[in-house]
């Protein structure tokens, strides 16, 4: 009785326990929020990188500032909202069960911060080229200038852009040839432009030894003519610093200089030159001139001890003529006049016109000329000079011809207008629904000079600097620069521009392009799991949004910890279709595992609702312990044994089984003790003196295991009538089968 009781006992016990299993409980919530711009109330702002701290769990906000986060275990997290010129900041946030938990921004707008090193640029009486580097240490773009009014020092670049922790390099140059003897210092002031705006100040100096001027001396003249004369000299020395001027003096009055008479520079030079010679070609016929060789370097202007003296030729009747005013500028041409004083022969002259170099301060008719034919009268005209080059200084002068030979005028000097600067806005490239790229090429600068060039935009034709723009850090003849901060699904028109250092600006052409569609993280269904194995599961999904992008890749990761990404294991799928499906093998058996969908595009990787499965594990046969067999009559015998492992199955019976013959079966005499483990059984249906073989037996879904036999003997009865009490016992039981 007592073992049918506890073997009831156990049953009702495995059927509460069965019963208590319920469904998985949701344990997720979501986080909402927009993000502002602190300075404009009420903006939001686009562009945000908003990233859950220690979830690997990140997201942009789009145009309305907003960003979303779904299927977040419960539990407090920091987010981290991020963005290029903006003061990255950090707000902590609980998420509750089933519920969306409220997180808003305002992002402070970052400064740059302005460091410049070293302070002090020591020159001595050498050195001619120093650096000095701009450091940007803010949180934000970096615009700068460099303030100096100095001649003799130069700073390279002037202005430009540095990015957060980045720095740039400025070459200082400075020219001692303008420079006495001494100790000079000036100082260099380097401003940001931003919100930021600071001033850094920090000083030259410079050392300059004592110097000595060049040495000159006239060799002679030759090639003398009525109106001509070739003048030669010679460079001797140097002095301490370069010649900044060299050439010839001359007058019809004794000591010329460059403050009496005329003068011809032939240019700076910093070696000495032993010959060098000039022309002269508007010498008045029958005069006596004076000539001085010269020279000037920083410590001022020598002329050569010796003065060369000479008469030009009486007139072999040449014309004369003088050379007029210029009118009538542009950047490719001008009029120029000239007045005919004397025709020279009574033939008249049989040409004449204008000659004009930019190369050549005496221009001759070998050289660009005007021909206005012959002439029989003395008169004024005019010439039209056409095919300039924009901006360049010219020199021309009068000529006439007769049968004698040519004469000029005097010469004067003057400077083209410069024209427009020809650019070209390029086509725009690598466009995304708030960013894109354009450029421009300059095609001519017509004699300009530039002083920023970039692209301008906005949602109107032909923008201006009025509108959006951007600078280039350089002004190449071919440039490329980014617009962002753009609205999706937008016509924008944008156009070079170019500014030159007049003021006046100048675009290239009109080019309209439209922004894409945001594209947003895709999403993925929750995955299906069948088909569960010792080391293997099924696996399937579907993608139910593309975000409005290109599609990537898809797939499935898992692993036994909760959230499982794509850095943990993962099978990739076919994109062929939005169902895609994956059999997972390796797995551990009797392991719990995790797993999620997950699909990218160009935005980025999102993943489906995260789901949970347990590998199975292999049925083996249970394990008996040893048998005992104890309180052996001649019809008794009592049977004692355990099951000491089920084999990860379910028990549906156990007992004993005997038999007179060796490795008895259930096909034999059964003692059945039902579902337990503890075994304990008593027969009495034994004959007397003899041998029985008998076995512990458990049952699971592998089949049936038993323990190893034991042999046993009963005992002899003791005689015909007489009763074993013993074999009567109140507590015997079994159960034959």
């Amino acid at each position: 009785m007592k073992h049918k009781l506890l073997l009831s006992i156990l049953s009702l016990l495995t059927c509460f326990l069965m019963s208590c299993k319920s469904d998985p409980v949701d344990t997720t919530g979501n986080i909402s929020g927009t993000i502002y711009d602190s300075y404009q109330e009420g903006v939001p702002l686009q562009g945000v990188n908003v990233t859950i701290t220690g979830l690997n769990l990140s997201t942009t906000t789009g145009t309305d500032g907003h960003f979303y986060f779904s299927g977040v275990e419960q539990g407090t997290y920091e987010v981290q909202a991020s963005k290029t010129n903006y003061v990255t900041d950090s707000k902590k946030v609980t998420v509750r069960v089933g519920q969306t938990s409220t997180l808003d921004f305002s992002l402070n707008r970052a400064n740059s911060s302005l460091s410049v090193s070293p302070l002090l640029l020591d020159f001595g009486s050498t050195d001619t080229n120093l650096s000095f580097d701009i450091q940007n240490t803010g949180k934000a773009l970096l615009e700068w200038h460099i303030s100096e009014d100095t001649e003799w020092l130069v700073c390279t670049p002037t202005s430009g852009t540095i990015q957060t922790g980045m720095k740039a390099s400025v070459v200082v140059t400075i020219d001692r040839s303008t420079l006495a003897k001494g100790t000079y210092n000036n100082t260099i002031i380097v401003t940001s432009k931003d919100g930021g705006s600071q001033t850094v100040r920090f000083n030259v100096a410079v050392a300059v030894a004592g110097a000595s001027l060049p040495q000159v001396s006239m060799l002679g003249v030759d090639g003398v003519t009525d109106v001509a004369a070739t003048f030669s000299g010679s460079l001797v020395r140097i002095g301490t610093s370069r010649v900044t001027a060299h050439g010839f003096c001359w007058s019809s009055q004794h000591n010329p200089s460059l403050e009496q008479g005329f003068h011809q520079d032939l240019g700076a030079t910093d070696s000495p030159q032993q010959v060098y010679t000039f022309s002269a070609s508007t010498l008045e016929p029958n005069t006596t001139y004076y000539v001085r060789a010269f020279a000037s370097n920083a410590e001022g202007t020598v002329y050569s001890s010796r003065e060369e003296r000479f008469t030009t030729d009486v007139s072999a009747g040449r014309p004369r003529v003088e050379t007029g005013t210029v009118s009538q500028l542009t950047s490719s041409g001008a009029v120029v006049a000239g007045n005919l004083i004397e025709l020279g022969h009574e033939s008249g002259v049989t040409q004449y016109g204008h000659v004009w170099s930019s190369q050549n301060n005496e221009p001759t008719i070998d050289g660009p000329k005007t021909e206005l034919g012959s002439r029989s009268e003395t008169g004024s005209f005019v010439s039209t000079l056409s095919g300039l080059n924009p901006g360049t200084l010219y020199y021309v002068r009068a000529y006439a011809r007769n049968v004698y030979g040519v004469n000029y005028g005097n010469v004067i000097q003057f400077t083209t207008a410069v024209g427009e600067i020809k650019v070209t806005t390029s086509d725009v490239s690598s466009i995304t629904y708030n960013e894109a790229t354009c450029g421009g090429r300059i095609l001519e600068l017509q004699g300009n000079t530039i002083r920023e060039c970039g692209i301008c935009w906005d949602i109107q034709s032909n923008p201006t600097l009025a509108n959006n723009h951007v600078a280039s850090d350089s002004n190449s003849e071919d440039f490329s620069l980014k617009m962002t901060e753009l609205h999706e699904q937008t016509n924008y028109h944008v156009r070079a521009y170019v500014i030159a250092v007049t003021g006046e600006t100048f675009y290239g052409q009109d080019v309209e392009f439209k922004t894409m569609a945001e594209v947003k993280l895709p999403q993925a269904s929750a995955t299906i799991v069948s088909e569960v194995g010792l080391n293997t599961a099924k696996l399937s999904a579907s993608v139910t949004s593309d975000g409005g992008g290109k599609l990537s890749a898809c797939g499935f990761c898992y692993s036994t910890t909760a959230n499982p990404t794509i850095s943990d294991s993962h099978v990739s799928c076919d994109l062929s279709s939005i169902n895609f499906s994956a059999v997972l093998s390796g797995l551990k058996e009797n392991t719990h595992y995790y797993v999620r969908a997950y699909v990218c595009n160009e935005r980025g990787t999102n993943y489906g609702e995260q789901v949970e499965f347990q590998t199975t594990y292999e049925i083996t046969l249970p394990i008996l312990s040893a048998l005992s067999v104890t309180n052996v009559t001649s019809k008794k015998a009592t049977f004692v044994s355990s099951v000491t492992s089920l084999g990860n199955g379910t028990l549906r019976r156990a007992g004993f089984c005997y038999s007179p013959t060796p490795n008895p079966t259930i096909s034999d005499v059964v003692l059945n003790c039902g579902k337990v483990t503890s075994l304990n059984a008593t027969t009495s249906s034994l004959e007397p003196q003899t041998t029985y073989y008998v076995r512990a037996f458990a049952e699971n879904e592998k089949g049936v295991a038993y323990s190893e036999e034991e042999i046993f003997v009963t005992k002899e009865r003791k005689g015909d009538t007489k009763i074993d009490l013993d074999d009567y016992s109140d507590d015997t039981s079994w159960d034959a089968q």
